[in-house]
């Protein structure tokens, strides 16, 4: 079982899990009240050992000559704030620690995602953001590896942004901080680097500040004023390597990789499990979309993304599907075809009515006249760009996501029985 993520719901899955490695089980109620409580605040706000652990972050980067840009400075702003359980080491929690969480199968195998950056992808995705879903190459993150489906290339977690020269690692860097993958998956949501700096150096003071302050006006502000720099950059793995299948570019001869936000591709994970890697075909997909915009205009890119690509995807109707909170769909015909189980961020009030006379629904009074797609778009309350919740907005976002899914439960254990009756005669065959 696995749960993939990008953007901003890469920081919910990491949190989960890094509070998994800390605390030895993940406990949700738990989580959820500690995710609630790190919202109230912004992420510019830290403190001394805030600044003092940055600090120490980026010396090291800068002693192993890594690229550094907007990302290094937005990942560390998001492990301070949401990654305090690990307290003075919350720079130094790695991807690679979940492997210990996930090594007996009990918990979903977590997938984190991002896209290539290159201009065409990060710049110019509302030319023809048919053609950039499309042709987006995606790279996917897990415990264990980092790499590309497309270009059949992978490195172990923990080398990620060392050198390589021809698949050989040419230095000892230590791995990445998870603050920083989590900056390169939520990139999207970076500001203008002027913007962010004025609430950065807004809370830089004393000793530590003093040290962290010139480090990122030397090696981030000044070579990229005036510009938008939302992707990350790390050293390319692929250096020097040959034969390189599907690349649409000369990777071999790249420096390094920009990375970006795997939402300006579209806005639901789908590659990691869309059988493009084979040993990786699953059953059943369960989307949950809290994208902006209209609905299911993400699922229609992942659904092109499949066809390009001749990947085994079920026919979506698309007819009133923003009208309902959820949509299941399969191929009668051929069982080896995943069922999709499509869970929009819709809000259905009379769907609500109905069910609060029983006693199972009781729990979600709190989202009675509440509408989770007019706080999504426009000038609701859950916008792209808001990085402060209080604990009542952060509960009705999830209790909404939370009934959708309680109140259509049977439809759902109804989808996973059709297919343990289709597919299970015929791995009893195979094998």
């Amino acid at each position: 079982t696995y749960i993939a993520a990008l953007s901003g719901s890469t920081w919910a899955l990491a949190i989960w899990y890094a509070y998994g490695t800390a605390f030895e089980r993940m406990k949700m109620e738990h989580l959820k009240n500690y995710f609630a409580e790190r919202i109230t605040t912004t992420i510019y706000r830290f403190d001394a050992k805030g600044a003092k652990s940055m600090a120490h972050m980026f010396a090291t980067k800068i002693a192993y000559d890594q690229p550094i840009t907007l990302v290094d400075i937005y990942g560390a702003l998001l492990a301070n704030r949401f990654l305090g359980m690990y307290g003075d080491d919350r720079q130094m929690v790695h991807l690679s620690r979940q492997a210990e969480l996930v090594e007996n199968g009990d918990v979903p195998y977590p997938i984190y995602t991002a896209i290539d950056g290159s201009e065409k992808v990060a710049y110019l995705t509302t030319e023809d953001p048919e053609k950039v879903a499309r042709d987006s190459r995606w790279y996917e993150f897990t415990p264990h590896e980092i790499g590309c489906a497309a270009f059949e290339s992978y490195i172990p977690a923990w080398a990620y942004d060392r050198t390589f020269d021809a698949g050989v690692s040419v230095d000892f860097a230590p791995e990445q901080s998870l603050g920083f993958l989590m900056g390169t998956f939520g990139s999207a949501f970076g500001a203008h680097v002027d913007v962010a700096w004025r609430g950065i150096a807004a809370d830089m003071t004393g000793m530590s500040s003093a040290f962290l302050k010139p480090i990122l006006e030397k090696y981030v502000m000044v070579p990229l004023a005036g510009k938008r720099a939302l992707y990350a950059e790390v050293n390319n793995y692929m250096r020097n390597l040959s034969d390189i299948p599907n690349a649409y570019v000369r990777l071999e001869t790249r420096e390094t990789l920009k990375l970006v936000d795997g939402a300006l591709a579209f806005n639901l994970p789908y590659p990691p499990i869309s059988s493009e890697r084979p040993e990786r075909k699953v059953d059943i997909i369960v989307f949950l979309d809290a994208s902006g915009g209209m609905i299911p205009n993400e699922l229609r890119k992942v659904e092109m993304y499949a066809r390009a690509r001749g990947l085994k995807f079920p026919a979506i109707d698309y007819v009133g599907m923003d009208a309902m909170t959820m949509s299941i769909f399969k191929d009668e015909s051929d069982p080896t075809v995943p069922v999709v189980i499509y869970i929009p961020r819709i809000s259905d009030a009379q769907l609500l009515e109905q069910k609060r006379v029983m006693p199972e629904f009781s729990k979600y009074e709190s989202i009675r006249g509440f509408d989770l797609g007019e706080c999504t778009n426009g000038t609701g309350e859950c916008g792209t760009l808001k990085f402060e919740y209080t604990q009542e907005e952060s509960q009705k976002i999830m209790d909404q996501m939370e009934f959708n899914m309680v109140v259509n439960k049977d439809q759902i254990v109804e989808a996973i029985n059709w297919v343990i009756d289709h597919r299970l005669p015929e791995i009893a065959l195979m094998e």
